[in-house]
């Protein structure tokens, strides 16, 4: 049984750091920051109950020098400073289904939130009670309900009932950093920016179901460095990498982007056959169509893991599934061809990441997570004609 592991965050440019153990960890898994910039997430040990900043500059060692030396400067100058740049208006929306207490924390995560104008939008999907109604007029949150099944549908629902020019989603499981918007809104000063993406950390590592996810199946983040995905620069094949553009526990995207894109594509994502893909293929989307996606790392929000291991299988099983039923999407609307399709499936999802890890990985991606993921993918075929239905 893995022995919990403390989540925490730590700003280096704050003289005073000190993490405590509480008396329940024997490490913690920081998350260091330079005035709201994120650097890198450290696994550090506790030796006597507290980690100080000391510590951490000694773990972190070049990795850190490098990133306060260089990719501070950097991301200065790629990304726009001015204060009017906050004064985008927002809407946040989060599309849930039966999980008020979960929903509940969000909520009161987006209502810290340090930005001007932003409203929060709560998207029921065919929920079974009212207990998501009631917990939003409690809040004093706008409230809409969607009864059609599907987190598509519900994404879709939330876009025509926002009422801002930048529409941001999150997940009910998920908790925005304070500074969330602010990032966000910076990187649409570039009108060719049609979506912004950014980095998902554990909220707990307490489980070992929640520690094999981040670690030994890479979890959620896309790692430290701001990335632009030029659709105008991309090869045809690299486009369909979108998975590693982002995900849909923390996406926003310019409202002109769906009058001029369309919708969700309701067949896909939580609550159909498809299981998932719903926010893969819309980054996508936006690339194939020469458009650009920005991924900063500095949108930052923390993410509830699963705790149990069956919910970890089944969302990994799931993930296969998802992924044939977004490649075949990708393909019934034409935004890629047949050769590259196959070409990407063969070499960079099953050959690069499954069977070079499960032959060469070495424990370092779990075979067992990856052996569950190709599990899932042989039921995407069918997975995927079931859903077309679903959607019609």
């Amino acid at each position: 049984m893995s022995r919990p592991v403390k989540v925490a965050e730590a700003d280096l440019s704050v003289d005073h750091v000190a993490i405590s153990d509480d008396g329940k960890y024997g490490s913690a898994y920081i998350l260091l920051k330079n005035n709201h910039q994120l650097l890198q997430m450290l696994k550090v040990p506790f030796y006597n109950g507290i980690i100080g900043k000391n510590e951490l500059l000694r773990q972190g060692r070049g990795n850190i020098g490098y990133r306060l030396a260089v990719n501070d400067l950097k991301h200065f100058l790629a990304v726009p400073q001015a204060e009017e740049t906050y004064n985008v208006p927002v809407s946040v929306v989060v599309c849930t289904r039966n999980r008020t207490d979960l929903l509940n924390a969000c909520i009161d995560a987006l209502r810290k939130l340090d930005f001007p104008n932003f409203e929060i939008l709560i998207v029921d999907n065919a929920p079974d009670n009212d207990l998501t109604e009631k917990l939003a007029l409690a809040k004093g949150v706008r409230y809409v309900r969607e009864n059609l099944p599907g987190l598509d549908r519900a994404r879709n629902k939330g876009i025509r009932e926002s009422i801002h020019p930048i529409i941001a989603f999150t997940d009910d499981d998920a908790r925005p950093d304070r500074n969330w918007l602010k990032a966000i809104a910076r990187n649409f000063t570039d009108s060719k920016v049609m979506a912004v993406t950014g980095f998902v950390a554990p909220a707990e590592l307490e489980t070992h179901a929640q520690q094999l996810f981040e670690w030994s199946y890479g979890g959620m983040g896309h790692g430290f460095s701001r990335k632009v995905f030029d659709g105008c620069k991309m090869s045809d094949r690299s486009k369909l990498g979108a998975s590693a553009m982002g995900v849909g526990a923390n996406m926003a995207y310019r409202r002109s982007w769906f009058e001029q894109g369309g919708f969700f594509d309701p067949a896909l994502d939580v609550g159909t056959p498809s299981c998932g893909g719903g926010d893969v293929e819309m980054f996508h989307r936006i690339v194939a169509s020469k458009g650009t996606l920005v991924y900063d790392p500095n949108a930052l929000v923390w993410h509830m893991h699963r705790q149990g291991m069956e919910a970890l299988y089944k969302q990994v099983f799931n993930n296969g599934r998802s992924f044939v039923c977004y490649l075949l999407t990708c393909y019934r609307n034409g935004t890629t061809g047949l050769a590259n399709l196959v070409g990407f499936f063969l070499y960079n999802w099953l050959y690069q990441w499954h069977l070079k890890n499960i032959i060469f990985g070495g424990g370092r991606v779990s075979r067992k997570l990856l052996l569950t993921e190709l599990k899932g993918m042989l039921t995407g075929p069918a997975a995927y004609i079931r859903t077309r239905k679903f959607s019609k």
